[in-house]
């Protein structure tokens, strides 16, 4: 049995590491809420990343913040694609104000609200946007159609996870909801697909290349109306609003060009929340370009109390549902799914020359297909080499929007086209269909 000291020397090299390595964190949160002495506290580093700090003197060598991490080690032990599930199909809620404030059909507020309303749930952990205008408070809420809607500037959720909690749902990021799920709590998770999260300096970019001052930002929007919505950016002088469609703009180049993104994403291995009980997303490559389309969400339910509970809001009409194929699932998503479970072994890589912390992850699950390794470059060059020094990080926030949406379109196009004509998108559903769980009779 380790000695606390010898406890206490792993925790600061684990912590020393994620200094260092920012990309070694995913900026979940839970190694703050699981430690019992108030050694860590989550802040953020030079690039606005939400990282732990440690106060080694308040360590008291248990490890807990070690065993919560969500990113060193695969928690998916067999090679996944959009992870195990009973039934996919989408949906959209039935009231009228969650569709409107809604990202995609509402969905998540009518089921939260209803899980509330009908005492299955007493709390839903989220994040708000009530105490900041532009990065979110994780809270414990009772009432969730006031915060519907997108966050893409988002915060450290779990660090205000607290296990003795009963009766809960929370609606989870993946590498939060893999922080949760590994806690063994009956917390019923709702969980998000997601390719990156972002981090505060994207509205400061955004601010400053707009002319506009960030600390006059009022209130930010990142999808309303018909689907997928606008970008809109208020101001206390109304007269300096930003406002664009969220498809192909200038906002949507610099969210999706790793720029601003949390380092930790590029070492994700989880698009579709894997862990939850429920994931959602959007209906890409479908209908998006369909006049007055206001919207739906694509339903992907992997528990047998995840299908209870969905089967009775279906039956109470607190949603609507519709079919959708498996195939046009992984066509839509295909870049994103490429990127975490293809693109990763090229990124694990290039970390492994940096340092051998990730050396307990079994790259053997990942899908060693047709992979476009001067593509994947950009990803890696964007965000981990420009965050070499401060220096380098500063050129980027100085760079021309235009020129950020040239590279990142021309970007997605090439790999578009890369992808179309491989066989990844065939591979990818037939690793997708044997994830289908039979109902039990």
């Amino acid at each position: 049995m380790a000695s606390l000291e010898t406890n206490k020397i792993d925790v600061q090299k684990f912590h020393d590491e994620i200094e260092k390595y920012p990309m070694l964190c995913q900026s979940c949160g839970m190694c703050e809420a699981v430690c019992p002495s108030g050694a860590i506290k989550i802040s953020q580093n030079p690039y606005s990343q939400f990282v732990p700090y440690l106060d080694i003197d308040k360590c008291i060598g248990c490890t807990k913040c070690i065993k919560a991490c969500p990113v060193r080690e695969n928690m998916y032990k067999s090679t996944s694609v959009i992870g195990p599930y009973y039934k996919i199909f989408l949906a959209k809620s039935t009231t009228k104000e969650d569709v409107e404030n809604g990202s995609s059909g509402g969905v998540i507020t009518a089921l939260t609200q209803y899980g509330l309303d009908k005492g299955i749930f007493d709390e839903v952990l989220t994040q708000t946007s009530k105490d900041f205008k532009v990065i979110s408070t994780p809270q414990y809420i009772k009432e969730t159609r006031k915060e519907s809607g997108s966050k893409y500037i988002s915060a450290p959720l779990c660090s205000v996870f607290d296990r003795k909690k009963c009766n809960v749902v929370a609606t989870a990021l993946p590498c939060q909801a893999k922080a949760i799920k590994k806690q063994n709590t009956d917390t019923f998770i709702m969980g998000l697909f997601c390719s990156k999260l972002s981090l505060e300096d994207l509205a400061k970019y955004v601010a400053k290349k707009n002319k506009r001052k960030y600390e006059d930002i009022k209130k930010i929007t990142y999808r309303r109306g018909n689907w997928p919505g606008k970008f809109k950016m208020e101001f206390v002088d109304t007269s300096k609003n930003i406002e664009e469609n969220l498809n192909r703009s200038q906002f949507n180049a610099a969210y999706n060009s790793y720029n601003f993104s949390c380092s930790g994403c590029l070492l994700c291995d989880d698009y579709f929340a894997e862990s939850a009980d429920i994931s959602f997303g959007d209906p890409w490559g479908k209908k998006q370009y369909v006049d007055g389309y206001i919207g739906e969400t694509v339903v992907i339910v992997r528990t047998k109390r995840g299908m209870e509970f969905v089967e009775k809001a279906i039956e109470d009409n607190a949603i609507s549902v519709s079919e959708i194929d498996l195939l046009d699932v992984i066509r839509g998503h295909l870049k994103e799914i490429y990127n975490k479970k293809t693109a990763l072994l090229q990124r694990i890589n290039t970390f492994e020359k940096e340092s051998n912390a990730m050396k307990d992850y079994d790259k053997k699950v990942l899908i060693d297909i047709k992979n476009f390794k001067i593509l994947n470059k950009y990803s890696i060059h964007n965000n981990w080499k420009r965050r070499v020094n401060t220096k380098k990080y500063n050129r980027m926030m100085k760079s021309s929007m235009k020129v950020m949406f040239f590279v990142r379109f021309s970007h997605a196009f090439l790999l578009s086209k890369r992808l179309k004509n491989s066989k990844n998108l065939q591979h990818y559903f037939n690793v997708a269909l044997e994830e289908k769980i039979e109902r039990e009779k």
